[in-house]
């Protein structure tokens, strides 16, 4: 019965939505939190640039291109960072980034439909 209270009073504390962020605040404290939160947000940052990074030189490929072929030149950045990305040229603004991400999202369901169908049109019809 103890145990039993022990971890009402420990649920009661943190709170139904926040995630990890809150119950480091809770259990380590604000610094702990603030780290772990800058962590996984600098996490999403960088698998978003890598995986843009990686996809501009397969899509131009996949087009008979040079795998740069895709990047935008910007003249005025070091020679490190002389390219930017088309996602990133598409996200200059909350309405181009909400345009792309819901266009992305039809064509991801409309390419399940045609897997979905044509899945189920295999079965149906044997080799």
């Amino acid at each position: 019965m103890l145990s039993f209270l022990c971890y009402s009073q420990f649920a009661v504390e943190l709170s139904v939505t926040g995630g990890s962020y809150a119950y480091l605040r809770v259990e380590l404290g604000d610094f702990v939190a603030y780290i772990a939160a800058g962590s996984i947000l600098f996490e999403y940052i960088v698998a978003g640039a890598s995986f843009a990074r990686l996809w501009t030189s397969y899509f131009a490929t996949l087009y008979n291109g040079e795998p740069n072929g895709f990047r935008i030149y910007v003249g005025f950045l070091a020679t490190d960072y002389n390219y930017l990305d088309p996602i990133v040229a598409d996200s200059w603004s909350t309405k181009g980034s909400s345009w792309f991400n819901f266009v992305t999202t039809i064509i991801h369901l409309v390419l399940i439909f045609i897997l979905a169908h044509s899945l189920f049109n295999s079965f149906l019809k044997p080799l």
